[in-house]
């Protein structure tokens, strides 16, 4: 009994015009995103001041990381400096590739020249020396993805809204509250296909991705550090992390973002009258977050929680944990908290807000 209502309520998930199309803008979104990031986005500028893209930008930048990969030491910055001098005139960003720009952000001053600093200075965090390679394409990628991750937490919210305002719209919360298993297992029904729904198109997007990602770009420079990589977008973080371990915490701050959302959006959908009112409210208490200006370090970390802002790997592992008892609890376990505690609270507050439901 308790399968074939969550197999129906799954299937009204999907019979809603508007969900097809969230549904067809995301997919276009989405696809449109990955091959840009993927496929599209390789690009670099030549000692002699040339831009170039594509297929041409990718032998380059694969030629140059392959020369200099490995464990980054102070000689091979001297070296790696020393293979792009500045003319007269020219400054770093004159010359752009994936393993030239990273190293003189963090060794060169603004005319190409040696800043004085060494390897330890720069990653004093690190016991051995960060490796260098063609990580600037895992960054492009998992950048990508983080904007995914987020168009999909609104995705969630869209599909997930009606799932108990519907019954509201059309008068069905008396019968379902009549009925014999309607207090308790249709409630559960509907919370459990929400979640189920939510957790396997989250799943699919990731696996999609990676998989797209892995054919069009291949593997080389999973063990390479990503700090290291062109668009600097994680160099805020101090310790040291591969790419494949940035892949794979993408993925699971995705799956705990989704959880949340989807936690929040059925008890947005139980209390609110309509699915129009739910779905407002659910976008701007997932969205709000983002634009909010942290005062202190202490209220950064809380807004990092919140599931639009603990999609980015970069956020929750700069800004470091919360202290309680002399125990420092890491940021990342504390959103997988929030992720448990959101989804215990989508179930149980939609089983005793929904059975106590009066119906007019």
């Amino acid at each position: 009994m308790m399968k074939q209502l969550i197999k129906f309520e799954f299937s009204k998930l999907l019979k809603k015009k508007l969900v097809f199309i969230a549904l067809g803008a995301f997919a276009l979104i989405y696809a449109t995103m990955l091959w840009s990031w993927i496929f599209g986005n390789e690009w670099a500028v030549t000692q002699e001041g040339e831009q170039i893209y594509g297929t041409e930008a990718e032998r380059y930048n694969t030629e140059i990381a392959n020369r200099f990969a490995g464990p980054l030491t102070d000689e091979k910055v001297q070296a790696i400096l020393a293979a792009f001098p500045r003319t007269d005139g020219m400054t770093t960003g004159d010359v752009s590739n994936n393993t030239y720009y990273p190293v003189a952000n963090l060794f060169a001053e603004r005319d190409g020249t040696w800043n004085g600093k060494t390897v330890q200075e720069v990653f004093p965090e690190f016991d051995e020396p960060p490796v260098i390679g063609m990580s600037s394409r895992w960054e492009s990628f998992l950048y990508s993805m983080m904007y995914i991750v987020l168009m999909s937490g609104i995705l969630v919210v869209i599909i997930v809204s009606p799932v108990f305002s519907d019954e509201y719209t059309s008068g069905m919360d008396a019968l379902i509250l009549t009925s014999r298993y309607g207090k308790k297992r249709c409630v559960l029904a509907k919370v459990i296909s929400a979640f189920c729904f939510s957790i396997t198109m989250e799943a699919v997007i990731l696996l999609v991705g990676f998989l797209l990602f892995a054919v069009g770009r291949g593997l080389e420079g999973w063990n390479t550090d990503i700090q290291l990589s062109e668009l600097m977008v994680f160099s805020r973080i101090a310790q040291p992390l591969k790419c494949y371990e940035a892949a794979l915490i993408t993925a699971f701050l995705a799956m705990m973002s989704t959880i949340t959302v989807t936690g929040l959006t059925l008890l947005f959908s139980v209390l609110c009258p309509t699915s129009f009112v739910s779905i407002i409210l659910a976008a701007v208490t997932y969205l709000a977050p983002m634009f909010l200006n942290p005062g202190s370090e202490a209220a950064r970390r809380i807004l990092m929680l919140f599931p639009v802002n603990s999609i980015s790997v970069s956020g929750v592992m700069s800004v470091g944990g919360f202290t309680a008892a002399g125990l420092t609890i890491p940021l990342m376990i504390a959103v997988g908290g929030v992720a448990v505690v959101m989804a215990a609270a989508g179930v149980g507050g939609c089983r005793y807000i929904f059975s106590r439901h009066q119906v007019c």
